[in-house]
């Protein structure tokens, strides 16, 4: 039988797809080029690449700039990313006041705001809608937000735990951007985004990620991949049940309570008066942390335990002391992005669903 006119149709539009896709990822890798370094990029014809930049000029998703290629030959206009590509929201909500970010598919912050929450009355939903308001900067095509709460997988909406030392109330970031962002949201908590910026950073595929700070929170990363549960709430390590002062079984944050190490009329944690604790004697704090990561390497079976957070420097050799004689073995080390964790791996999300959406609106399955 010869050849199907309706599969070789099929066929061309697979490898124009293909071109196209290429085409759009050196212009993003390389920044603005001529027809002919575009080729090259690409590894394509210099035929099938001004074929390509015409599609992608028609689809918005490329444009041809007024500058002049310099150097030696005859100058040309350039290629560059066109206004169809659009920008993402990265947002972070955190217990000292919510950040906003607005970037493009390069990486390159457009846009900024902060709002302050310390010794405010104001909650956090209208911090993030202050701080929206006219930023600037779209369309938006993506955004990432980070919580510093428990965050349901299926709603993204925030979950209010006992003893949460940060409550955000009914805080929805879907609901709160769906007017401002057309395509995806992703929504999870700040200890999740930390543990992304670990993997990216270089962290084996399956690690457990340990966050102290005035809250307490872990991450499991399991095959490169976070592990979320049914609820959206792996990695709670604060209602852990742990022997506390004088060997009392209690969950994990009321060990801070009795020894003291709560901020005046909050369940948040002291971070200076832990500090100085460890400073003198860090057993009763590091023989409770302890008893969670045995649990979490029980259960979990991490290759490696990374423990991040504005205190975490000074745990790691003494928790490492202590677990040498549990049964269970595990590599116990610093976070290799110590500074910022949830605001870099938030942001690196934010520009890979930016770069996706791109690239699925050459590919063609966004529909018309």
């Amino acid at each position: 039988m010869k050849g199907c006119p309706v599969v070789a149709t099929a066929g061309r539009d697979v490898v124009r797809a293909l071109t196209d896709e290429r085409v759009v990822t050196a212009l993003i890798d390389r920044g603005a080029q001529s027809r002919a370094d575009l080729a090259a990029a690409a590894d394509v014809s210099r035929p099938t690449s001004s074929e390509s930049v015409r599609r992608l000029v028609e689809l918005g998703v490329a444009r041809e700039t007024t500058q002049a290629r310099q150097g030696a030959g005859r100058a040309g206009n350039l290629v560059d990313l066109g206004p169809a590509v659009g920008t993402a929201l990265s947002v972070v909500v955190a217990p000292d006041g919510v950040t906003t970010e607005v970037l493009d598919v390069r990486g390159q912050v457009v846009a900024a705001r902060r709002i302050n929450l310390r010794g405010t009355a104001m909650r956090p939903s209208a911090a993030v809608r202050r701080a929206l308001r006219g930023q600037g900067g779209g369309p938006y095509v993506a955004a990432t937000v980070s919580v510093a709460d428990p965050v349901d997988r299926t709603t993204g909406r925030a979950v209010e735990l006992a003893d949460a030392p940060f409550l955000t109330g009914s805080l929805d970031p879907r609901k709160l951007l769906a007017g401002l962002v057309t395509g995806p949201i992703e929504v999870d908590n700040d200890v999740n985004w930390a543990a992304r910026a670990e993997l990216a950073a270089g962290a084996p595929d399956d690690f457990a990620y340990l966050h102290l700070g005035e809250g307490l929170g872990g991450a499991i990363v399991s095959d490169g991949a976070i592990v979320h549960g049914g609820r959206g709430l792996v990695g709670e390590v604060a209602h852990i049940v742990v022997a506390g002062p004088r060997g009392k079984a209690m969950p994990l944050t009321e060990v801070f309570a009795k020894l003291g190490l709560r901020q005046h009329d909050s369940t948040a944690v002291d971070v200076s008066a832990v500090l100085r604790l460890l400073d003198r004697d860090p057993g009763r704090v590091v023989r409770a942390l302890a008893g969670v990561v045995a649990g979490v390497v029980a259960f979990a079976d991490p290759s490696e335990l990374v423990i991040g957070g504005p205190w975490a420097v000074p745990v790691v050799a003494p928790l490492r002391a202590e677990l040498s004689s549990y049964p269970r073995e595990v590599v116990v080390r610093e976070a290799r992005v110590p500074d910022d964790a949830p605001s870099r791996g938030v942001r690196d999300g934010a520009i890979a669903l930016l770069r996706e959406r791109v690239l699925e609106q050459v590919r063609g399955t966004l529909g018309p």
